[in-house]
């Protein structure tokens, strides 16, 4: 058993010296027609479209209260905005951009940043989506190539979802 988890702690001591966090399987996996607790891996669009409540801490952007809202749409784009209103096409002057999917890495290109802050046009997460049964509950974010040092302190807590894109 020792040996075991040696073995264990050496792979993902390679795995994370190699700049790639292991791969971790859900807490607990999805199962159809079951209404309990359980985490998805996002791998295409349809795993995280929706209007998400999240910590947004960088000044520049004036947020109420330290919060906003993001929306991920189905066509491959999303948008920050301080209120849900302000995530719409019409209404964006936070960040907004594109993200698609390799695998279970969310690759976003962002448009809309201070020019000061190049280092966060571009980020690939992996996306863990919360669930109750299919209802989305939160998306936890695991960086594997951001240097965003805003983005990376407001997406270290859960984005909570609040409802879907209307």
């Amino acid at each position: 058993m020792r040996k075991i988890g040696i073995a264990a702690l050496l792979a993902i001591g390679a795995a994370t010296a190699q700049g790639q966090p292991p791969v971790k399987p859900p807490l607990i996996p999805c199962a159809a027609g079951q209404n309990i607790p359980c985490v998805v891996l996002a791998t295409k669009p349809d795993d995280v479209v929706g209007v998400w409540k999240q910590y947004s801490g960088n000044p520049a952007f004036a947020s109420v209260g330290n919060m906003a809202f993001l929306r991920i749409n189905l066509d491959g784009t999303f948008a920050l905005g301080a209120t849900i209103e302000g995530t719409r096409a019409s209404a964006m002057t936070l960040p907004h951009g594109t993200y698609r999917f390799e695998g279970s890495r969310m690759i976003l290109s962002v448009q809309g940043i201070p020019p000061n802050m190049p280092e966060c046009a571009k980020a690939i997460h992996e996306v863990r989506v919360l669930r109750l049964g299919n209802q989305p509950v939160a998306l936890s974010y695991t960086m594997l190539e951001d240097t965003c040092k805003p983005r990376i302190a407001d997406l270290s807590q859960a984005v909570i979802y609040v409802s879907p894109n209307q």
